[in-house]
């Protein structure tokens, strides 16, 4: 494979995102985004004609939160 639209490379890696919600948190875990057959690993954010574009989604918090990362 040489090519892939972005609309469908977006959906694939937005697949690989799971949001737990409760009452009080968002929870957001997210597998590592590499190409499954070749391991390259995919940006999150491409530049195409001078503008930038994030390659997922992630919903904005409201204030006040606090971020915890793990690897």
């Amino acid at each position: 494979m040489k090519y892939i639209h972005v609309q469908c490379l977006q959906q694939w890696m937005e697949s690989r995102v799971n949001l737990t919600e409760t009452g009080y948190s968002k929870t957001f875990f997210w597998k590592n985004y590499d190409c499954e057959l070749c391991k390259y690993k995919f940006p999150l954010e491409i530049e195409y004609q001078g503008k930038k574009f994030n390659m997922i989604d992630i919903p904005k918090l409201e204030m006040p939160y606090i971020v915890l990362e793990t690897n």
